[in-house]
């Protein structure tokens, strides 16, 4: 991890290192701090066989959502 001090222009804008310009951050406001991130695409394909599901019925969408819900509060 890197720390730079950086001044603040009389217009609010702070200059990024080079290799960050030109693509989109996430600018997290804090009561006492900025966080600045990395906009980044998510593979969401890694998360595909990552669910399981101990259902009975497939079929009905109403009827897998109650009993998700019903095991997701057993649980708890």
């Amino acid at each position: 991890m890197e720390v730079e001090v950086k001044r603040v222009d009389r217009y609010g804008r702070i200059v990024l290192p080079r290799e960050w310009r030109g693509r989109e951050v996430l600018v997290l406001g804090y009561p006492d701090h900025l966080k600045i991130l990395p906009k980044e695409k998510v593979d969401l394909t890694k998360f595909f066989d990552a669910a399981e599901a101990d259902v009975a019925e497939f079929g009905d969408y109403h009827r897998l959502k109650a009993e998700v819900g019903r095991k997701k509060l057993s649980r708890s």
